[in-house]
């Protein structure tokens, strides 16, 4: 049984279609991300899933049940914003502690001069204290449990709002870009603190973001969306190998794939800026291509050659254990990156020759965007 079932889900804010179609199948312990630029309908999908909005049709099914109509404090989910959404006026303790007291005790337990006397409520506030404590521990905030969230860094601020999501034990946990408000080596460390988070509880986690570093380094799985649609539902490694869309393959990888126009004719050959570069289509006819090369796709050769393009140097970036070429090919002088470990005395303005590395090529076709598999492409 899934823990998460999204089937035919769709979202329209009178005639503007949010979300179009959503199927997803999220397996019990599964790390799922939401990946997307602003405005593709992720954080709508995620709010729907916490029942903070409603989908126009489709189903939620959370554990085997349908939840549409059920409300969020009933569908045992645990949900991480982007501003932490801290009560100011609480301590740490209070923060953590006030979901279990929330649904753990009832009017008369909750009265502040009466309930915390009451013999059921000892009992009841000892399991809260036993509970919120162990979850400090494990997020090594114990010792931040007196202060009041004004007093916390931002690290710490987003340790308290996820401990105030585990101590309930939910069957999911739901995340809204809870990283985006730290700085980049906070979000690094973080992110890592997440990911073993995840792996110690063995709970299913749902994540948005719209940083490829966060998805592609904490996931089981990644759903790539754009414009309400999900592009790719797939591993991280076949996100970025095997990406079916050249939109999926233009938005994950840093620095950016670099995308050129080529051509097919009748028995297959495919031609870069006139050359034919030693790959061959099976069953296309003449056809307008667009070929994703990534930046360690190309190879600098020392000698022109019937498969090399010139390419002119215009940049360089030297990033310590690389350097980035950023050169013009071809008659259109596109610009693209190229990714080498010594530039071998290159400059600025010099001729260098480059070779597709054709296995590792991705070829789509340039109206519809889809992928299309060659004979020596790596298989998805």
């Amino acid at each position: 049984m899934s823990a998460l079932s999204i089937k035919n889900c769709t979202k329209s804010y009178g005639d503007v279609q949010i979300l179009k179609d959503i199927n997803l199948h999220v397996k019990k312990g599964e790390f799922l991300t939401l990946l997307g630029p602003s405005g593709c309908g992720k954080s709508t999908l995620l709010k729907i899933i916490a029942g903070l909005d409603t989908q126009t049709s489709g189903e939620i099914i959370i554990k085997g049940k349908e939840v549409t109509n059920i409300e969020p404090s009933n569908r045992n989910i645990s949900m991480v914003f982007q501003s932490y959404a801290l009560y100011p006026h609480m301590s740490v303790y209070e923060n953590i502690a006030t979901p279990l007291k929330t649904r753990k005790l009832d009017a008369i337990q909750k009265m502040p001069f009466i309930g915390k006397y009451l013999k059921k409520s000892k009992q009841i506030l000892k399991s809260i204290d036993k509970d919120v404590k162990e979850v400090a521990d494990k997020l090594n905030i114990i010792h931040l449990l007196d202060r009041k969230p004004g007093e916390l860094s931002g690290g710490q601020k987003q340790r308290v709002a996820i401990g105030r999501a585990m101590v309930r034990n939910p069957h999911l946990f739901l995340m809204d870009e809870p990283l985006s408000n730290l700085d980049a080596s906070l979000r690094v460390q973080m992110r890592a603190e997440i990911a073993a988070l995840h792996r110690e509880l063995n709970e299913t986690f749902v994540y948005v973001t719209h940083d490829q570093e966060e998805a592609m380094t904490m996931s089981d799985k990644v759903a790539v969306m754009m414009d309400g649609v999900i592009l790719q539902f797939d591993t991280p490694h076949n996100i970025y190998t095997n990406p079916n869309h050249i939109k999926v393959a233009q938005f994950i990888g840093s620095p950016n794939i670099n995308t050129l126009s080529a051509q097919s004719y009748e028995e297959g050959e495919v031609y870069l800026c006139g050359k034919n570069i030693d790959f061959k289509l099976q069953g296309y006819e003449l056809s307008e291509l667009s070929l994703g090369i990534r930046p360690e796709s190309f190879k600098v050769v020392e000698e022109k050659s019937s498969k090399s393009i010139s390419a002119s140097i215009k940049h360089i970036e030297n990033l310590g254990s690389h350097y980035l070429l950023y050169v013009n090919v071809g008659h259109e002088q596109n610009i693209c990156i190229v990714k080498v470990n010594d530039i071998n005395a290159h400059k600025i303005d010099d001729i260098i020759h480059l070779e597709v590395k054709t296995k590792k090529m991705l070829v789509f076709d340039a109206i519809t965007g889809q992928r299309i598999y060659g004979d020596k492409n790596v298989k998805k």
